[in-house]
């Protein structure tokens, strides 16, 4: 393996060193010609990046040398990028002290500049990344660009090049090609390509990644319905569509759903479809998360306490549950009352004292003062199992009264759908420990709830369907992919 790496590294210097003999023997000769000037430097800068390329292989993957063989490699490598530089800089002066050649079609020159999100989130790979202009009078050469500053990105990214002696006419669409090996992942905000006095903005603002694919296809300068594209659109539209299936996958293995994209953890999705917060907490935030404890002295985070941090005190009162129940995830539950349902049999006696105006219950719901959350919903759910036995989950019914001092408060509560013996009555009268966990496991049946029934499926599932089958059939350039 070493050998071979060498070998390639040894093949691409010969090359560049004739290439850059090349370039040096235009460059002094007497009379200057632009034109092979230009072609010169083509060839220098191809060769440039194959030696690039194999270089930056050749010490990720050697195994032969040693610390100090790999930093005096890596000091040999910076002279020689300066001397490249240098000769770069001194062809580029020549030629814009020359002007345009006889031969050179000044208006043929395309101005590209990519824009790349800074930090974590900018490119900083090895290898170069190619990139091609497709028009519909042809397509340019593969160009090349490569992040060489690792350390100081305080703002975006901009790499900016020009692509020469061209003419693709109309542009169509723009070909990415990245490395196959490594980890590439970088978030390009946008693709300006200038030439003459029209500039052409492909917005993109996704992350790229090698995850899936290699190509990337960017259609978003125009925007329209696929029958009004052009033949070259069309191809880059289905392109893109394809890879797109090809990074988000789509299963209708669960019974019932209309499909889903499986049961994916976050470090298996593509990276271009994360959200850019999560990558960025992921590569910085070290810090173990804060835990809230209720009753703890004092604010349980670096912050003021706020209305809401009062409850800590008064957390187990029917006051508190009450409010909460108004203010929490499943108010829209709760329903006045007429008359109980049959399978709620609460009584007068049952209740004792827990009326304040004198009234008999059903006098109260007459004035439209008795309330219930029934969470029939949850009643035969499967839950998994611990040991052969399944975890508990209620289903309770809970009736609330409304006090003359309009405080809502919980009367008496049902942790089942049927009455009898499994399931009884509690109520405020009951021993304060059994009606406290009475309410405790209404709390736990509004999370059960409020997640499996209300914001998991008309959430979750219900958008998933939209935004996966956008993602997956629509490219960028339809006009309802940017709608959405």
């Amino acid at each position: 393996m070493d050998a071979e790496l060498l070998n390639a590294k040894n093949k691409s210097s010969a090359a560049y060193n004739a290439a850059k003999k090349l370039l040096n023997s235009r460059l002094q000769q007497t009379e200057k010609n632009s034109r092979t000037i230009s072609l010169a430097k083509s060839t220098f800068l191809k060769k440039w990046t194959d030696l690039e390329n194999c270089h930056y292989e050749y010490i990720s993957k050697t195994t032969i040398l040693s610390n100090d063989q790999l930093e005096a490699e890596g000091e040999s490598w910076n002279q020689t990028f300066m001397e490249h530089e240098d000769l770069l800089a001194f062809c580029d002066d020549a030629l814009t002290q020359m002007g345009p050649g006889p031969d050179t079609d000044s208006t043929n020159s395309y101005e590209l500049s990519l824009v790349t999100k800074s930090g974590c989130f900018a490119w900083n790979g090895q290898k170069a990344i190619n990139i091609l202009l497709v028009g519909d009078k042809g397509e340019s050469e593969a160009n090349h660009f490569r992040s060489v500053d690792g350390e100081t990105r305080e703002s975006f990214d901009t790499f900016e090049f020009a692509i020469e002696n061209v003419n693709v006419g109309n542009i169509q669409h723009i070909s990415m090609t990245i490395p196959e090996d490594g980890v590439v992942s970088f978030y390009l905000e946008k693709i300006t390509v200038k030439k003459s006095q029209t500039t052409t903005e492909f917005p993109i603002y996704e992350w790229i990644t090698n995850q899936f694919s290699t190509t990337h296809i960017f259609t978003s300068n125009m925007t329209g319905l696929p029958q009004n594209d052009t033949d070259l659109r069309k191809k880059a539209r289905s392109l893109q569509t394809k890879l797109s299936k090809q990074s988000m996958k789509w299963s209708h293995n669960m019974q019932g759903l209309p499909g889903s994209s499986g049961y994916l953890k976050m470090d298996e999705v593509d990276s271009k479809y994360r959200p850019p917060l999560e990558q960025d907490l992921e590569k910085n935030d070290t810090d173990a998360i804060p835990f809230f404890m209720a009753g703890t002295p004092g604010p349980c985070y670096a912050k003021d306490k706020t209305e809401e941090s009062v409850w800590t005190a008064t957390w187990d009162t029917d006051e508190e549950f009450g409010r909460q129940a108004l203010n929490g995830a499943l108010p829209v539950l709760i329903k006045r009352l007429d008359s109980l349902p049959s399978n709620f049999p609460v009584t007068d006696s049952i209740l004792g004292k827990s009326l304040q105006r004198g009234f008999s219950l059903a006098e109260e719901m007459t004035q439209g003062n008795i309330f219930l959350q029934d969470f029939e919903m949850l009643d035969g759910v499967s839950t998994v199992k611990i040991d052969g036995v399944p975890l508990a989950l209620p289903c309770p019914m809970v009736l609330y009264y409304l006090r003359p001092s309009d405080e809502l408060v919980p009367i008496a509560i049902q942790l089942g759908q049927q009455p009898g013996h499994e399931f009884p009555i509690w109520t405020p009268n009951d021993n304060g420990e059994d009606w406290l966990w009475a309410k405790m496991w209404v709390g736990s049946a509004i999370g059960q709830a409020s997640q499996l029934y209300f914001h998991l499926p008309m959430a979750h599932f219900c958008m998933e369907v939209f935004a996966v089958a956008l993602l997956r059939c629509l490219p960028p350039a339809h006009p309802v992919h940017k709608i959405l």
